[in-house]
């Protein structure tokens, strides 16, 4: 194996009710896997389940580790995600 990455959630963490990563194929054609991210939070009783989607290119992983200033090969996606868990109301 080339490359191994440690994907974190962070404050995504919270409320998580479903997780799923999945390899989405070569959407870019660069010749790397691509990834999906799927999680379903519970908001609140009031508000419900919110399902996100996000997709990473295989290309951009060393872009988005460098985000917390430390290349380390650890994604924390929640940086990524809007409207993460601790800014809901």
């Amino acid at each position: 194996v080339e490359d191994q990455w440690r994907i974190e959630f962070g404050e995504l963490g919270y409320g998580v009710t479903g997780l799923h990563i999945g390899c989405a194929g070569d959407l870019d054609k660069d010749g790397l896997q691509d990834y999906s991210i799927t999680i379903k939070q519970q908001i609140s009783n009031e508000v419900g389940y919110r399902t996100s989607v996000i997709l990473l290119m295989a290309a951009d992983l060393a872009l988005i580790d460098e985000l917390d200033d430390n290349s380390d090969h650890r994604l924390n996606v929640s940086i990524l995600w809007p409207d993460t868990y601790s800014r809901l109301p």
